[in-house]
């Protein structure tokens, strides 16, 4: 069944299942060949050829086992609804092993009715510097690729799927992640565009898309789902459209930027609003929508904008502004529309318009901002970028 095995040899039967071990080199075909276990998982097992998994079979891996998809491998594990695949510890419990990463560009590489659990004991290769998951897309010498739906995944310490920037996800659908102990994802911003709002997310450490790679250089539509912005900014360099419903969750100090050639169009609804908001429910938490874009699709309605102004909207030329909201000037100006916003909780400003930039605004509530709702300024605002 197993073609050539380098340097391990063939794999042998253990406890009713047979063993995978070692690099495979050679195209292998994995069948459902018994009632329980097929196969297990034993040491970081690396694929450098194409491995096709078979619906119903299951494979069990041992404490600290990996499966690495490498440049020149693919994987193709495509089970049924009635016959899904499982990948599972040996003990259940999150972090038990490690995972599977994808560092192949092969279009085959897909997971359809998979049930992964257990997971995520520690990074399968410590240089990475991208944490522990049960998934892990990246980029080394090519990108990674990987298709994913229907597919259940849980039980894992650290994150359900890592997906860096330079990786791709070519498909998402209807996948599950339940009692991931951080968030249920960490994905690069270019890659959330492809995360669609039928995704489920039970009891993780955060329901939702944690977001460490936050420059924006795709055009991008955002699902009406839960983000975290981990790292000090999301920066847009191209169109940004939130849908309704979504909640972006900035940590401390963070900020949203649109530069001069980003788009920021986040239009909710009122019984479906968007919330951009701090880690902690306190004024100051973040510090705000920073504008420098004069496109005239930078709108922001039916929004709930809270919380920001913990530091300056530009550290050089607007040091002392602080707002939830901020519109300065870069070689032309910035304009942006805010209308039917609930805006509350800055460390400063409601808004602070700069000089020569353009606000349109209706139909807005200010609550608890430490300083002016709204306020124009006719010295500051100049920025050179």
């Amino acid at each position: 069944m197993f073609s050539a095995c380098t340097p391990e040899p063939t794999p042998t039967p253990q406890s009713g299942s047979e063993i995978l071990k070692g690099v495979y080199s050679e195209d292998l075909i994995l069948e459902d060949i018994s009632e329980g276990v097929d196969y297990t998982l034993d040491g970081n097992v690396e694929i450098k050829a194409l491995l096709t998994i078979k619906p119903g079979v299951t494979i069990t891996c041992k404490n600290g086992a990996s499966l690495l998809v490498k440049k020149d491998g693919a994987i193709s594990a495509i089970g049924t609804s009635l016959k899904p695949i499982v990948f599972k510890g040996e003990l259940p419990g999150n972090g038990f092993w490690k995972g599977i990463a994808i560092t192949s560009s092969d279009e085959r590489n897909e997971f359809n009715h998979l049930v992964l659990s257990d997971a995520g004991s520690a990074p399968i290769d410590s240089d990475w510097n991208l944490g522990k998951a049960g998934i892990t897309v990246l980029k080394l010498s090519e990108k990674g690729k990987l298709s994913i739906k229907n597919s259940d995944i849980k039980n894992c310490n650290g994150y359900g799927l890592i997906v860096d920037n330079d990786s791709e996800i070519t498909n998402f659908a209807n996948n599950t992640f339940k009692n991931i102990i951080s968030s249920a994802m960490c994905l690069g911003a270019n890659q959330v565009k492809n995360i669609g709002g039928e995704t489920t997310f039970i009891n993780n450490g955060f329901d939702g898309v944690e977001i460490r790679y936050s420059e924006l250089n795709e055009a991008s539509v955002w699902a009406g789902i839960d983000y975290f912005i981990k790292g000090d900014k999301l920066i847009l360099k191209e169109i940004l459209n939130i849908e309704a419903g979504a909640k972006l969750v900035f940590n401390e100090n963070s900020k949203l930027e649109v530069l001069d050639n980003g788009v920021l169009t986040a239009i909710g609804t009122p019984s479906n609003q968007i919330t951009f908001t701090g880690l902690s429910n306190s004024n100051s938490s973040w510090a705000g929508i920073i504008v420098y874009s004069a496109s005239d699709l930078n709108k922001l309605h039916y929004c709930n904008i809270s919380f920001g102004g913990s530091d300056a909207a530009s550290p050089i030329w607007a040091s002392d502004v602080k707002a939830n909201i901020a519109l300065l000037k870069t070689q032309t100006t910035s304009s942006m529309s805010v209308e039917n916003c609930q805006i509350t909780g800055s460390g400063g400003y409601g808004i602070f318009v700069g000089k020569n930039c353009d606000l349109t605004e209706s139909n807005n509530t200010f609550d608890n901002n430490e300083l002016y709702d709204i306020y124009y300024d006719e010295y500051k605002g100049f920025v050179i970028k």
